[in-house]
Order: C-alpha cells, then structure tokens, then sequence
C-alpha cells in the first residue's frame, strides 16, 4: 500500500514538474526563429510583460507565440498554425506577418504609434479552446468576469479595447466562407486605432 501511493505521488510530481518545464519551454518566434522568452532582449523586451502573461495559456491551448519583428504585435495562434519543418516558418504565418507590417503601416500615418508601448495581443483559436480563452480573459482582466460569462460566448471572435486584446474563431461552425486572414487585418487594424482613440464612432 505504501509503495503504491508512494509511486502515485511520484508520478503526480513529475507530471507536475513536466508541466512547469513545458511551460518555461515554449518558445516566441521572434524574426523568424524560435527563442526562449527569457532571452529577448533589446526591442522585444518590451513584450516579456504580455508574452509571460500568455505562457500558461499557451501552453494548455497549444498555441503558438509569435511577435512581430518590431515587437508592437503578439499572435497567439491555434495549432493550425505550426511549423510544419523545424526551422522553417508556416506560409500563412509568413502571410500573416506581411499583413499585421502593412497593417501597421498604413494606421501610422493616422496614428503614430506610441514608444515603448507593450505589444497588442491578436488570438487565432479553434472553437474547442475558445472557453479556455474566455478563462484566460479573466485572469488578465478580472473585470471581464461578467463578459466572459455572457457575451463573450455568443460570438465568433472580440475586439476589446481595454486591454487590447482580439480574437478570431479559426473554424467557426456555419460558415461557408471565413477568411482568417481578413479577420486578423481587421482586428489588428482596430486595436492600433483603439489604442490612440478608444471612443470610435458608431460609423467605424
């Protein structure tokens, strides 16, 4: 009987152990390679706040941490969205990269963009992790708490301006056409003007 729990417990410590080293093992893709986020430096250390909130949502979703090369935008992205050969980037994550730089580009001529300023948080999930998101929306803003259980669960995705934070469903159920990617420019679009002019009109 001893040796039976003691095995058991054990096992529970290294699962618990396995989680944690999991979890400080995910990489960011920074400028096209794979990077332990403890070891960003420079312009992305601006993002070590946000991409370590992030981390444990991550981990459990099995999502994917990307930061632009200018650091000013973290994707979060569902599976569907992995390296498909080590060292050697997904075509529509390089798409969608060129998309959020001319994204940028064009809003900054509107807007220019603040300095220093943490990095805009832009989701790709699947409909199956969507609750997961929702929880992890709440534990970065505990005022979210009523959204998260009523409106945030009515929808394909969110734009929220405070914190600035959107959200795409990857594959939402009763759609013929969806386009992720227009979905990721729009939102993205949005959570740069937001953060120099969060009162949009109602014709925005």
């Amino acid at each position: 009987m001893l040796r039976a729990r003691f095995r058991t417990l054990c096992v529970v410590s290294l699962l618990a152990l396995h989680a944690s080293l999991s979890c400080q093992a995910i990489p960011v893709t920074w400028r096209g390679e794979d990077r332990a986020v403890d070891t960003l430096n420079g312009e992305a250390s601006v993002a070590l706040p946000v991409l370590k909130a992030w981390l444990p949502f991550a981990t459990e979703a099995k999502c994917r941490l990307v930061l632009t090369d200018d650091a000013r935008v973290m994707l979060v992205l569902c599976e569907t969205y992995a390296r498909r050969v080590p060292k050697k980037e997904n075509n529509d994550v390089e798409a969608m990269l060129g998309l959020v730089r001319n994204a940028c580009a064009v809003t900054d001529r509107i807007f220019p963009p603040p300095q220093g300023a943490p990095p805009l948080v832009v989701v790709g999930i699947r409909t199956a992790d969507y609750p997961k998101l929702l929880a992890q929306m709440v534990k970065v803003d505990a005022r979210l708490q009523d959204w998260a259980n009523g409106a945030g669960q009515a929808v394909n995705g969110f734009i929220l301006s405070d914190p600035l934070i959107a959200a795409w469903v990857d594959d939402p159920a009763g759609l013929e056409e969806w386009y992720p990617q227009n979905e990721l420019v729009h939102r993205t679009a949005q959570l740069l003007i937001r953060r120099r002019a969060a009162q949009l009109p109602t014709w925005f």
